[in-house]
């Protein structure tokens, strides 16, 4: 891996430490503010939205203007994020950092940050070796979201110790503002081999192929996002602080495991993509990790929850490296970052609809009915990718 592959992982790491944190900690902050249950999912909404404008940016603009000069702008905008958080605990100028600054409610990302680098991976290694180069883009992530997750128990600690909310939840707060300079710094650092060689500055330099399998990627990936918006990290951290009534520190604990045991299934799907081939690897392990989700409300007790969570996230995420790098490798080189950006908008935008609908059934206490619509919908997902490209080749 080269120096420039290298400083993506740093980068990995730093942003979802604290994303990590945010997917626990920002649905239950935002209901110990005394924001309903619907508002907490408009923000996380907006959060989403946020993700997606940004994403299509990049889809537009980065190759022609430059990925290194883009990150970074996306960084300064992280850490005008995390400093609006700090100063005020106002839900609207905590909606305001939600949109603007890149946070992140499913604990990991898929917002501007991940579609550039994704589409920069493919340079830094050799090609014999990308199914492993981002099986282990995503390990990093999940395992620092993991510990991300763990950081819960600070605000948690502090309001034990007499602090209010707003008070006990700004430290972490100021950490992620301190992360975006962090990032500037870390994308400062890169080469000019980071740039495309052939920029597709719009879609309308794509070949017809191209644009065409961009298209019907970008329609199913969406289908599939909507589902995951309805289970977004803060959706269920919510879920089980309302259902079980336990801390958010018992909560933290859980995603922390949670995301352990989908680090691990990162490394085992780079192997059976290597033996199976990307889509049948990301089909076929997403089916049963579909049936575990909607097992999850019928829980009797917060362990048993828990378990079904641990057993579908030995699974769900095994699609996410195959994913990316089946969306680089379905297109010519030079339509990679408008493929993986095109395809991350849509999830984005789908998935944005997913939290808001959740926060609304969730306040008229159908506490199961996001489960059973997410796992419905991913799979109806599946089965149609499958179907659509089980007879394409892969371009390398």
């Amino acid at each position: 891996m080269s120096r420039d592959g290298k400083l993506i992982h740093a980068s990995k790491a730093t942003r979802t430490v604290f994303f990590g944190y945010l997917g626990v900690a920002l649905g239950i902050y935002l209901h110990e503010l005394g924001a309903p249950v619907f508002v907490v999912g408009a923000v996380l909404m907006l959060a989403m939205l946020g993700s997606a404008f940004s994403t299509a940016l990049v889809a537009f603009f980065a190759d022609r203007l430059g990925r290194r000069r883009t990150l970074v702008a996306f960084s300064v905008l992280m850490t005008l994020g995390g400093a609006l958080l700090s100063i005020s605990s106002d839900v609207a100028t905590v909606a305001v950092a939600a949109f603007l600054g890149s946070l992140s409610v499913t604990g990991t990302e898929a917002g501007p940050f991940s579609s550039l680098e994704q589409a920069i991976l493919p340079q830094a290694v050799e090609q014999k070796r990308r199914n492993v180069a981002f099986g282990v883009y995503n390990l990093v992530g999940y395992a620092c979201s993991s510990f991300g997750s763990t950081l819960a128990w600070i605000p948690e600690r502090l309001q034990g110790s007499g602090l209010e909310v707003a008070a006990a939840f700004r430290p972490l707060f100021v950490a992620y503002t301190a992360a975006g300079v962090v990032l500037c710094l870390l994308y400062l650092s890169m080469g000019k081999g980071i740039e495309p060689a052939a920029p597709a500055a719009s879609g309308r330099k794509l070949t017809p192929e191209s644009r065409a399998t961009i298209a019907r990627l970008s329609g199913l990936f969406a289908v599939d996002a909507l589902g995951g918006g309805f289970v977004v990290q803060s959706v269920i951290s919510l879920w089980f602080y309302l259902t079980f009534g336990v801390g958010i520190s018992s909560v933290g604990d859980v995603f922390a495991v949670a995301y352990l045991i989908t680090a691990a299934s990162f490394l085992a799907a780079a192997k059976i993509a290597d033996r199976i081939g990307l889509l049948r690897t990301m089909v076929f392990t997403h089916i049963p990790s579909n049936l575990l989700l909607m097992a999850i409300p019928l829980s009797p007790t917060f362990h048993w929850a828990a378990a079904l969570l641990f057993a579908r996230q030995s699974m769900s995420q095994m699609d996410v490296p195959t994913r990316q790098a089946y969306i680089v490798q379905v297109v010519e080189p030079e339509a990679r970052t408008p493929a993986s950006s095109f395809t991350t908008l849509s999830r984005n935008v789908s998935a944005a609809f997913g939290p808001s609908m959740a926060g609304y059934v969730l306040q008229q206490a159908m506490m199961s009915t996001p489960f059973f619509v997410a796992g419905g919908l991913k799979t109806a997902y599946d089965v149609a990718v499958y179907l659509a490209f089980r007879k394409v080749k892969l371009k390398g």
